[in-house]
């Protein structure tokens, strides 16, 4: 029997039910026993009337209702669902599947295609749908044809259950035909909505203080939905009526005057109620606190830290916590099958690496707010660069070395191109001859380029910086004498280092044109670098030389370098001769095993035994020669020896850089396949990996480049006053960027998973796939098969879908709180600290910057004692787990929605907010905008397309700004997720939505939101990227010869534009961050309408009645003898088959005319 009616702590009275162990015990028999409920109820009435009885017949549609919603969709691996998304023309009803429950992935975690096609097959056949919830249906029947169930309009034998008198003239009307009760006196109806379907009720809000930081924690999370498409603009600037919307029908207080829609007629897109519980839907259990495991690593188990959940029955991961002593700690790589190698070389950190790098990195990412220190001018953080590799020998690395390496953040300028500029004159030789004579002399003018690509400035040590090449650049010169004869060998540039092994390095080319050991370019003097600032190095004056080390200065100086005469050409140059050469990529020189390529070396200027960054890029011979064919004389200029008398002309260059910053080689699909980030690369010859050896997915580019006598725009650059250099965009200031920031580090606590796409996932992994912002992303790699994650399965491999295991490790298991210390703007000065930042969101003084997170009702009535015992306990070694358990998510919004209104409102969420962006001095902030979107917290520039601080050119903002959306882009984008939620969907997880499909087509190319933003891009009108799309270069043909051999096993990944990917460049994680904290894959919100009926013996139907209730999903078990907040799982059979408990939040009779 039921209990009495239970009402929720804190709520208005009204109709509240407590779903008992014994009613599910009993649902087998709950119509049977259930369908005599009205006659008792009616005889037991004092009235008898036609109309008590409709009434206790609709009371009694509710329960069954409450019970099959109950059974179907009370455990946490449920996922709900619209009807629309199997049969657009199908009344609008509500699913129920089963989630993945652990079957697409293997046991060690690692992701495998799952069953799409079982999403369309009932369990009964073996597939993951169970019901409809609606009266009538029937569990085994396929969700294939909701339409047999509903009608969406009146017929002979249905009743309305939504109708004109809710949604007025809006489409989506539910006509059933009822049940008939066994002793005819009557029938009733049932159906179900998800309110999470639908946008919340706006309620807009500004940042807890009027500052650059103050907004930046709205751009981290904030999902308050438009009030446009619901003509409710006015609630933007005055709120006071909502607290009178306790309903839908009394949302008509806040009703635009005149408006041809009110806000209750958007029954399916609009929601009063909707609230969500942070429950991993794939496979169950509560979601995990980002927030407190990195804030309190320290505190965490030492070991069996369950950070991957595998399956329902509570298998998990199980990761220990690396430390000095022990580096390479079981399961500390992110991926849960991933390990770290162990049959490479013993003593370098850099040979250690696994496919990605560690959690203890992510809680060292997440964490450096807490190192950044605000300045007047900005923020900075301290330079940290730990040891890669000894020079000599292994007998200095310690195993804080491999800690620092493996699970710290790396902050220091990189290496964004070192261009060898090659110049040519002559001199007159003395005693005078008549005609003259001449001698030739060359100059190799090396210019650095530092980039830092962060957001914060970096100091460099006052030991200087050091970079060595020990190896031969991959370059070799043929002269030609002065009558027009080549000589007959090439020459290297330099002898280089030879070991053991190595003897082709002289063999090969056995004539040099420096008898050096190495070159080694020093830049002795400390330096600091702004936020995205980049800094070009020549040789200082009077750094004209034929040894090794040159000293460098910051600026361009072409008149500097390795300085020699080019002695052995025969008979002295005639004014009239030509000087002519020919070039070509060395593709014999050895490198580091069989291979060709470039080795660079970084140290500190005053230690060059401890590497601390490593540049290497080896190639098979064969590859290279397709890849860089090579420069005939014909294409080079060939002054008369006259012509450059006393002058340095220059006629050729070589530049090597990241792939990102160069812009000189093969263009690619800009940020999809490469990473500047990456500072140690091992592409070698002898690499089995798909791709590996191949250039084409280096994170370096390597290029050759002939000048024309008077010089080009691809010659070196520097702005005089500042010494910052031109690139990725170009070489001078007319096309180059001179300040880019490509990553954020946090400058306040985390709040949104998608913000971690600024975290450096791949770490030191030197092989290909490159990329970066990977979390949140879902760009397919043209190296990893369209139905896999991988080429074949290797524990210690390093090639896979990076974005798609980060996703699938991520977007069920975890979320981030925004539980942490509260700075008091940017950086390291804190306001509160942990434990007081958490008492101040309980105490209602503080709301956390998820501002959709509130606390349950039971903790916001504690007494300040009771207040500071909970959070202790949740402050505790194991709170990280049980956290959410005490949390509510407000506007909790279901990506299985098919409500093309609902997804705008979502989308259009960022109305009246100012944007902070970095500026030449600091930080500063925008005026009131609707709808920016960008990529950090604090954007990296100016609104696109306005002038601002990256470059000189009027269109530099388009490669580094913020954008902003207009009106016609976010329907067109709501319009297109929707239809990609339609061809994918029901996403049985949230990783699913995030992630491409593994299969084959469109659907395996990107996940929905990233093949919506491609879909809109297809109309100039609706292209948010349009200018920069026009700026970039398109990708070569996956066909071209010369990408023979580069691996490609999903070709079509490769297609794109060069400029994909930079921050001004619009992708599917910066849509998602402001919205991830309230994405799940499941309604937890419901209205149900029933409907019951009274009969004469005739049949006749002689009262109707109708009732609406909003039923909550609570976070209490239906058997409360298992706690809330349990970490495993339950092992009570109601629980594991029942889940959590349904509570009636509101209820209310309907007329029939508000149906």
């Amino acid at each position: 029997m039921l209990k009495k009616p239970y009402i929720r702590s804190g709520k208005a009275p009204g109709f509240a039910l407590v779903v008992t162990l014994s009613l599910m015990v009993l649902l087998a028999i709950l119509a049977v026993g259930l369908l005599g409920l009205s006659a008792v109820t009616l005889r037991s009435t004092s009235q008898g009337s036609a109309q008590g009885q409709a009434r206790a017949n609709a009371r009694l549609a509710l329960m069954i209702a409450i019970g099959e919603l109950q059974k179907h969709a009370g455990p946490d691996t449920r996922v709900t669902a619209p009807s629309g998304i199997v049969d657009e023309s199908s009344p609008p009803l509500t699913g129920v599947w089963r989630s993945w429950e652990g079957t697409d992935h293997e046991t060690t975690g690692r992701p495998v295609a799952p069953d799409y096609d079982s999403k369309k097959r009932s369990g009964a056949d073996g597939g993951r749908f169970l019901s409809w919830l609606v009266s009538g249906a029937d569990s085994a029947n396929a969700p294939t044809d909701p339409a047999s169930l509903a009608y969406p309009g009146q017929t002979g034998d249905s009743v309305p259950m939504l109708s004109g008198g809710t949604l007025g003239a809006q489409p989506g009307q539910v006509h059933l035909p009822p049940l008939t009760l066994e002793n005819g006196t009557g029938s009733y109806a049932w159906w179900v909505s998800g309110e999470n379907q639908k946008a919340r009720l706006p309620q807009a809000y500004g940042p807890a203080n009027n500052t650059a930081a103050g907004w930046s924690d709205i751009a981290k999370s904030h999902a308050v939905a438009d009030p446009k498409p619901f003509e409710l603009e006015a609630l933007l600037t005055d709120s006071s009526a909502l607290p009178k919307v306790v309903s839908r029908n009394t949302s008509d207080f806040i009703a635009k005057a005149g408006a041809a829609t009110t806000p209750r007629e958007f029954f399916h897109d609009l929601s009063i109620h909707s609230v969500g519980l942070l429950t991993n839907t794939a496979t169950g259990g509560w979601r995990k606190d980002l927030s407190l495991v990195t804030e309190n690593w320290d505190k965490l188990n030492a070991s069996g830290l369950p950070f991957f959940r595998i399956s329902p029955t509570g298998d998990s991961s199980a990761v220990e916590r690396p430390a000095v002593p022990s580096p390479m700690a079981a399961q500390s790589v992110f991926y849960p099958w991933s390990e770290y190698p162990s049959t490479v070389a013993t003593g370098y950190p850099y040979s250690k690496h696994g496919a990605v790098t560690s959690w203890r990195n992510l809680v060292d990412y997440a964490t450096a707010y807490q190192r950044i220190s605000p300045t007047a001018g900005g923020n900075s953080i301290p330079f940290s660069w730990p040891r890669i590799d000894d020079s000599i020998g292994n007998t200095t690395m310690k195993d804080i070395d491999y800690y620092q390496f493996l699970h710290t953040i790396r902050t220091t300028p990189l290496i964004a191109r070192v261009h060898w500029l090659f110049s040519h004159r002559t001199l007159e030789i003395t005693p005078a001859t008549n005609p003259k004579t001449y001698r030739l002399q060359l100059l190799i003018t090396p210019v650095v380029t530092l980039w830092n690509p962060y957001n914060v400035s970096i100091n460099t040590p006052s030991s200087g910086m050091m970079i060595r090449m020990a190896k031969s650049p991959p370059c070799v010169l043929r002269y030609y004498r002065g009558d027009g004869t080549p000589l007959p060998d090439y020459r290297k540039l330099m002898t280089g280092t030879a070991t053991a092994g190595q003897d082709s390095l002289i063999a090969n080319y056995p004539q040099v044109l420096f008898n050096l050991q190495g070159m080694e370019y020093n830049i002795a003097s400390a330096f600091t670098l702004k936020p995205g600032e980049t800094r070009v190095f020549s040789p200082a004056p009077g750094q004209v030389i034929n040894t090794t080390k040159i000293n460098m200065a910051a600026g361009y100086n072409p008149s500097g370098g390795h300085f020699r005469n080019i002695d052995f050409l025969g008979p002295a140059l005639k004014g009239g001769d030509k000087i002519k050469l020919d070039l070509k990529f060395d593709n014999l020189i050895n490198i580091v095993g069989p291979g060709t390529g470039i080795f660079l070396d970084l140290f500190t200027a005053t230690d060059t035994r401890n590497v601390r960054q490593r540049y290497l890029m080896t190639v098979p011979g064969g590859t290279a020669a397709k890849y860089w064919p090579d420069i005939t004389s014909e294409q080079l200029p060939s002054p008369q020896a006259m012509e450059i008398e006393g002058t340095w002309r220059p006629f050729f260059s070589t530049v090597f850089g990241s792939r990102v910053s160069s812009n000189t080689s093969m263009p690619g699909r800009g940020l999809a396949q490469t990473s500047p980030l990456v500072s140690h690369t091992n592409m070698r010859h002898n690499q089995t990996n798909p791709g590996a050896n191949h250039p084409a997915n280096s994170a370096f580019d390597y290029s050759f480049i002939a000048h024309p006598l008077g010089g080009d725009s691809r010659l070196p650059n520097a702005n005089n006053t500042n010494d910052r250099g031109y690139i990725i965009s170009g070489f001078d200031a007319a096309e180059g960027l001179s300040r880019v920031i490509l990553n954020e580090l946090p400058l306040r606590p985390l709040a949104s998973l998608a913000e971690l796409q600024n975290w450096d996932l791949r770490g030191h992994n030197p092989l290909p796939p490159f990329q970066l912002n990977i979390i949140g992303n879902s760009d397919a790699s043209p190296l990893i098969p369209a139905n896999a994650v991988s080429q074949g399965y290797n524990p210690k491999g390093l090639q896979y879908d990076d974005p798609y295991c980060a996703n699938h490790v991520l977007f069920d298991d975890w979320f981030f709180s925004s539980i942490a210390p509260e700075p008091q703007g940017f950086g390291n000065a804190m306001r509160y600290d942990l434990k007081q930042r958490y008492k101040e969101f309980l105490g209602g003084r503080l709301p956390l910057a998820n501002r959709s997170y509130r606390a349950i009702p039971e903790d916001s009535a504690l007494n300040a004692a009771a207040q500071d015992k909970l959070v202790d306990d949740m402050l505790n070694f194991d709170g990280w787990q049980r956290v959410a358990s005490r949390l509510e998510v407000e506007g909790m919004f279901n990506v299985n929605s098919t409500s093309v209104t609902a997804w705008r409102a979502l989308l259009g969420h960022a109305r009246k907010q100012k944007v902070p962006y970095h500026t030449e001095t600091g930080i500063a902030l925008s005026g009131e905008t609707d709808h920016p979107v960008s990529r950090s917290s604090v954007a990296g520039d100016v609104k696109a397309g306005e002038p601002g601080m990256s470059g000189a050119f009027p269109e530099s903002s388009e490669f580094t700004g913020y954008r902003v959306f207009d009106e016609k882009t976010l329907d067109a984008l709501a319009e297109k997720i929707v239809e990609q939620v339609r061809l994918r969907g029901p996403f049985l997880s949230l990783s699913e939505f995030v992630n491409r499909q593994l299969g084959s087509g469109d659907l395996a190319l990107a996940g929905a939101v990233q093949t919506a933003l491609n879909k809109i891009s297809e109309d100039a009108a609706t292209d948010p990227n349009k200018v920069l799309r026009g700026l970039s270069e398109d990708t070569l043909n996956p066909n071209d010869p010369k990408l023979v051999g580069a691996g490609y096993l999903h070709p079509e990944a490769a297609k794109g534009k060069s400029a994909y990917g930079l921050p001004g460049w619009i992708r599917q994680a910066d849509v998602l961050t402001p919205l991830a904290p309230i994405l799940s894959a499941r309604d937890d919100t419901f209205t149900i309408r029933a409907y019951g009926d009274a009969r004469d013996k005739a049949g006749k139907v002689i009262a109707k009645a109708w009732c609406e209730a909003t039923v909550v999903r609570t976070r209490d078990f239906v058997d409360p003898a298992e706690a809330a907040d349990l970490t495993s799982a339950p092992t009570i059979p109601a629980n594991e088959t029942f889940g959590r408990r349904f509570e009636i939040e509101a209820f209310r009779w309907l007329s029939p005319d508000e149906v």
